[in-house]
């Protein structure tokens, strides 16, 4: 997922809801980054099932890179406003993300499945296997997500509420984090997604209220801009065409990759290339919801009707597909009363008054 989640606040005069709750920029920038990686590995993983793109290319080994750190980062950047919600009467909060994140996932889980079937003949995997009550404990393709995040969001923001909550979430999630390859053998694929990343909106959680306020202020522009530079040459020497064997190798480029992404989102801040990652970020739910939508249909089109196998098109037009379809979907959704389709935001409440506080970003499969 704006992967992704939004954290809609209870609705206040628009003056005090600014005084009180501002939006920090690089947290959306950060979305913005996060959600083009995720197109991107999609796109990458529906080239290589459909023959167009080697296993072994570059291309396909800097989408594994990816895959090495995109999902902890939007598991981190969703636990950042917990501190705040955990504020809120707790029936309101799960109400509010019954709406953003369980609502959202039965509609577009649905969508995705129909079109999928629909689109068989051309698609690279029929979910023939797939019923439409199974999403109801079983995620399908990349909402598993969505599925993963809403138990945890509601299990941390009940810890934040006990005396010293975040160390006791951060503690359970390391735990959790350190039990998730045995749960990988378990028929019920989601327990191990859920101890895996329980630990990241922890973090999250524990650190956000600091983050928010501060912003990263042990950094100037430049230092910003070095940090996300060795990280990512640590990345790249560890993991390029190596993907981490075990759970700490894991942990090491989930960190490695979440803070390259941050240390540069903090420094893009105020550039001109914030305003584009910013708005992606905002809308980064919409685009997770419906990017794989875009991309295969333009992955269909120009092998089917132009008969295009080059990679480079594919990925250019593919990625580009991915981010303008959801976008397009939204802007004719918001102007014309649907925009339910997205999510349902407590009553009275306009997408400019919202207060967006988490990505539900995205992704993979």
């Amino acid at each position: 997922m704006s992967s992704s989640v939004d954290d809609f606040s209870s609705i206040a005069p628009a003056t005090v809801q600014k005084r009180t709750t501002p939006r920090v920029a690089w947290v959306d920038i950060a979305k913005g980054v996060g959600i083009i990686l995720v197109v991107y590995g999609h796109v990458s993983g529906g080239l290589v099932d459909a023959g167009v793109q080697q296993v072994g290319s570059v291309a396909n080994a800097a989408s594994a890179l990816i895959y090495t750190f995109h999902m902890p980062l939007f598991f981190f950047l969703s636990g950042i406003w917990l501190s705040r919600a955990a504020a809120k009467p707790f029936s309101q909060f799960i109400w509010e993300r019954l709406g953003t994140i369980v609502y959202p996932y039965l509609l577009w889980s649905s969508i995705q499945l129909i079109a999928n079937r629909a689109m068989s003949r051309f698609t690279n995997a029929s979910p023939e296997t797939f019923g439409f009550l199974s999403i109801l404990y079983r995620p399908y393709a990349q909402f598993w997500f969505l599925f993963a995040l809403f138990p945890l969001l509601l299990v941390v923001t009940l810890l934040l509420k006990l005396r010293h909550g975040a160390f006791v979430a951060l503690t359970l999630g390391v735990i959790a984090y350190a039990a998730y390859p045995s749960a990988q053998s378990l028929s019920w694929t989601p327990a191990a997604q859920i101890l895996r990343f329980f630990v990241y909106v922890a973090a999250g959680a524990a650190v956000g209220p600091w983050l928010v306020r501060s912003g990263v202020p042990f950094l100037t522009r430049i230092e910003g801009w070095g940090l996300a530079a060795v990280c990512i040459v640590l990345l790249w020497i560890g993991f390029w065409r190596s993907t981490p064997s075990g759970p700490i190798e894991s942990a090491i480029a989930s960190i490695c990759g979440m803070t390259a992404v941050i240390a540069a989102s903090w420094s893009i801040s105020g550039t001109l290339l914030s305003g584009v990652l910013e708005f992606l970020g905002k809308r980064s739910l919409e685009i997770y919801i419906a990017h794989v939508l875009g991309a295969a249909g333009m992955r269909i089109a120009l092998i089917q009707l132009g008969g295009v196998y080059n990679p480079v098109v594919h990925f250019t037009l593919g990625v580009g597909a991915g981010i303008a379809f959801p976008l397009g979907l939204w802007w004719l959704a918001s102007r014309s009363g649907f925009g339910f389709i997205f999510s349902l935001r407590p009553r009275g409440a306009s997408q400019r008054q919202a207060v967006q506080s988490v990505s539900t970003g995205v992704m993979p499969a």
